[in-house]
């Protein structure tokens, strides 16, 4: 057995008093304490994934065999201490050339590495298949109610390839914000079968309807597949998996080769890889709920009523931040001495859709103009107004929600789900929106030129996005071909020039020597 060091501890003694109350003598020993037991299945746990990770009591891939296990139910949240971030674990080496060399050649670095890999090497190979024998590999039981949105954590970003036919890799996180979903975690058609009896729409009619009356709810799966040759499998039949969905449903199906550390596994109870796991994930990408291997009956009632709880939670977060915004704008029209639009007096009001802006009308004087979408129906609406009085000015505003024309930066991540009819329409858009602010008269010059420069990088963006989707389209047409376009070929120009003597680096052209004869540079000396 490897020898453990146990902890000291301090008891003092006191020998006696002297005199006074205030003085005392007192003798220190210590004294060494027993080893505290440590659990069969955290024994031997590497110690950055049981830092700060929520410890559950379940057999797992390395430690000690377990041969008796009762699941337990989930006694805190799980997940993640940071909230998550597009691009983290992808499982891709930043380093460069220059950093690698030093970490090779550093001692300390490299005698983690050994106890990384002798960890690895020690672990047994068919362990998460004989832990399998226990219940089915369930390796926790489902809480009842759902976790509170603030002692939540947060579930990992994942980074995969996704069923859609552009074959570019795509992070989990953007897919998750903003909704309420479950996500699967599976490996194998042994996982497989256990979500279905998890999410199947006849085997948990009450998850169907939640589903399918919320269109804020969302099923993403997540096909973990470590191996190589099994992840170039699933690769190769990526066709025949994308008939078992809808299409709107391929960006929800990503298959994982690299990212998932010990860490994370500790993190979100994802301790055994052939055992299927569904997480209720927030619109903050916080964990509200976890089951893993074949449910119990309550488990799937349980997973039906967390669902439809969290996404009532989003829908009142949205109200609430609708109901700050109006609040906000009623008091920027109290601060400029408008009627609000919800004012009850001879005021007439225009839709969003004629009139984007504010347009003042008091004692025959127009305050603010603007641009106008629909000259036909501003004049329509003055033509009542005149109706309405018939003799005498007219004192009534005609206003409408004041706000800015919308010309918001476009982000690239948010471009890459969509397809590239969406993307030919939003690109058309902003060219009509970008020819109507060039003849537009605004008062403030640098405000309508901003707007300008951050509608031209929207432009550009969206033009990148569906260049780089249509040379990735094009990658998969040539592939295996004997032939392809020049731009769809490898750029050897570095490689002609490494190869280049001194001599043929030297030369020039004729015509270069030429130029240069007749037309020379010239310098100019300026005098003081």
């Amino acid at each position: 057995m490897p020898l453990q060091i146990a902890p000291k501890r301090l008891l003092w003694h006191a020998a006696g008093h002297i005199g006074t109350r205030t003085s005392t003598i007192a003798s220190i020993r210590l004294v060494q304490t027993e080893a505290p037991k440590t659990d069969a299945a955290t024994s031997a746990a590497p110690k950055a994934t049981t830092q700060d990770a929520p410890q559950i009591n379940a057999p797992r891939s390395y430690g000690m065999k377990v041969e008796d296990f009762t699941p337990q139910p989930l006694p805190r949240p799980i997940g993640m201490l940071a909230p998550p971030r597009s691009g983290q674990n992808t499982g891709i080496d930043p380093r460069t050339l220059m950093q690698k060399r030093e970490d090779l050649t550093n001692w300390d670095k490299h005698l983690v590495r050994r106890e990384e890999l002798k960890a690895k090497i020690s672990r047994p190979y068919f362990r998460d298949w004989d832990n399998i024998k226990m219940h089915d590999g369930k390796s926790f039981i489902g809480p009842i109610r759902v976790f509170k949105a603030e002692k939540s954590l947060f579930f990992p970003n994942l980074h995969g390839v996704t069923l859609e036919n552009s074959g570019l890799e795509r992070d989990t996180t953007p897919v998750l914000t903003g909704n309420a979903s479950i996500v699967a975690l599976l490996s194998g058609r042994w996982a497989e079968s256990q979500i279905d009896s998890w999410i199947n729409p006849s085997k948990n009619p009450e998850l169907a309807e939640v589903l399918k009356s919320n269109l804020e709810a969302q099923i993403v799966r997540c096909n973990i597949e470590e191996n190589s040759i099994k992840a170039w499998m699933i690769k190769l039949f990526m066709s025949s998996i994308r008939r078992n969905f809808a299409e709107q449903d391929w960006s929800k199906y990503f298959v994982i080769k690299k990212g998932i550390t010990d860490e994370i596994r500790e993190h979100i109870g994802y301790l055994n890889s052939k055992v299927g796991y569904v997480y209720i994930v927030d619109q903050h990408c916080r964990i509200r709920w976890a089951g893993s291997g074949p449910p119990h009956p309550v488990e799937n009632e349980s997973l039906a009523k967390g669902l439809q709880r969290v996404v009532d939670e989003l829908k009142k977060e949205k109200l609430d931040i609708v109901a700050k915004k109006n609040a906000i704008r009623d008091s920027l029209y109290k601060s400029h001495g408008i009627h609000s639009p919800d004012f009850k007096g001879p005021s007439l009001t225009l839709n969003d859709e004629i009139i984007p802006h504010c347009i003042c009308l008091a004692k025959n004087t127009i305050r603010h103009i603007v641009t106008i979408i629909d000259t036909v129906a501003l004049i329509k609406h003055v033509v009542c107004l005149g109706c309405f009085r018939i003799v005498g000015t007219i004192l009534v505003n005609v206003i409408t929600h004041i706000r800015e024309q919308s010309t918001g930066k476009v982000k690239t991540g948010q471009l890459w789900n969509k397809k590239k009819e969406d993307l030919t329409k939003q690109l058309g858009e902003l060219k009509t929106e970008l020819g109507q602010l060039r003849i537009q008269k605004i008062v403030s010059s640098g405000s309508k030129l901003n707007k300008i420069h951050d509608l031209r990088k929207s432009i550009a963006r969206v033009l990148t996005v569906v260049n780089a989707k249509q040379r990735a389209q094009l990658r998969l047409f040539y592939k295996g071909k004997k032939y392809a376009p020049l731009d769809l070929r490898a750029k050897q120009t570095r490689a002609i020039r490494r190869r280049l003597t001194k001599h043929e680096a030297s030369s020039t052209l004729a015509k270069v020597q030429k130029r240069r004869t007749h037309f020379p540079q010239r310098t100019f000396a300026v005098k003081a």
